[in-house]
This record gives structure tokens, C-alpha cells and sequence, in this order.
């Protein structure tokens, strides 16, 4: 099966339900997540089905404290694309910031109290991009985000590093990448960012 924009908007919004905080019923829409994925591509299905063999016993409030501990305490999985990309100290996570917000806007999305380049959030948001923008999106920052979040869960044994695998597994399948395209620092405009304020950090 081929990549398109009817897939997509069935496939990564599954992926922002099993990366969602978990609450009452996560156990259902899981399951229904899982299915959608591993039907749409099914070379992801072997890291869903690790992730589900590793968090099958645990219970919602464990699933809570493995969540908040992978997410919101380990400073080296910070769910954040722009600062995983850009570090902490840069105009580009800004950009990309208020880029995002808008195009989020614009589709009349929205992203509630998270930032707008929260990996789940943009996953969420799908829709907003378009056939140009997403490949963009994927090549020249979120691949980067996803390749460095899951890696930082390996040597720790955490469920979730199965379903980054799962999720890298994905883009790849929906936008073939170069090896060497992964190490490239960002320095151009993604099409969602404002045109205004992506010549003023050209410019300056």
C-alpha cells in the first residue's frame, strides 16, 4: 500500500493515540490504534506488537508513571521537535513554533495547553500539511526528533522505544529517506512557517 493523504490522516493520528497520556479506556483505543497501524503497514507491526507484549500486564496507573516518567522527566526524551532539532537556544524553535501554531489555526485545529511542536501534537495535527509540507516536515525535522527520542530509550529497557521503532519504521515507509539527509542541520523555511518572520531570522 502506497503513502497517501487518506492514509495518513488514519495512520499518524493513531500513533498520537498510543503516544497520548494515558487515561480511563487507553486500553480500547489502543487496541483500535494498533489495528489501524499494523493494517496500513504492516512492517510496523512488529515493534506495536513488542510494545504491546511489554505494557500488556502493566495497569493504567502504572502506564501513567511510565508516561510521565519517559516524557516529562527524562531530559533526553523532551518531546519536542524544535528542541530536539534546534537545542533549547535557538530562533529556529521559535519558527517553527509559531509556525506550526498558525498553520494550526489556519486548519482551525487545535493543540490545547501543549506547545505546538510537541511530536504527538503535530502527529495529531496531520491535517494542516500539505503533500509538499509533510515530506518537509519529516526529512528536515521530525525523522531527526523521532530517530534521537527513541534512541535515548534503548539502554533503559522502556516500552516506549518500541513504538518509536514502530513509528520510524512508518516514515520511512511514507517518505524514503537518505541516510545522510538525517544529519543535516536544519537552515531553510518548512512551508507551514510564517513567510514574515522566516526572512527576519533569514536576514538576520
Amino acid at each position: 500500500m502506497k503513502s497517501t493523504l487518506v492514509t495518513r490522516l488514519r495512520l499518524y493520528p493513531a500513533f498520537a493515540e498510543m503516544f497520548a497520556y494515558p487515561t480511563p479506556g487507553f486500553e480500547q483505543r489502543r487496541a483500535q490504534a494498533m489495528e489501524v497501524i499494523s493494517a496500513l503497514v504492516p512492517e510496523a507491526s512488529k515493534g506495536m506488537a513488542r510494545f504491546d507484549e511489554a505494557t500488556a500486564d502493566k495497569t493504567l496507573y502504572t502506564m501513567e508513571e511510565v508516561h510521565t516518567r519517559t516524557f516529562d522527566i527524562m531530559a533526553q526524551c523532551d518531546p519536542y521537535v524544535s528542541s530536539q532539532v534546534f537545542g533549547q537556544e535557538s530562533y529556529k524553535r521559535g519558527q517553527l513554533m509559531v509556525g506550526l501554531a498558525e498553520a494550526y489555526r489556519s486548519a482551525g485545529l487545535e493543540w490545547g495547553s501543549e506547545l505546538p511542536d510537541h511530536f504527538a501534537i503535530i502527529l495529531k495535527n496531520i491535517a494542516c500539511f500539505s503533500d509538499e509540507e509533510w515530506p518537509d516536515m519529516i526529512e528536515h525535522c521530525f525523522r531527526e526528533a523521532v530517530s534521537k527520542m527513541g534512541a535515548s530509550l534503548k539502554a533503559c529497557n522502556n516500552p516506549y522505544t518500541h513504538l518509536f521503532g514502530a513509528l520510524d519504521c512508518v516514515l520511512d515507509w511514507d517518505i524514503p529517506g537518505d541516510p545522510e539527509a538525517k544529519k543535516v542541520v536544519l537552515d531553510f523555511p518548512l512551508g507551514v512557517l510564517d513567510a514574515e518572520i522566516t526572512g527576519e531570522a533569514t536576514r538576520a
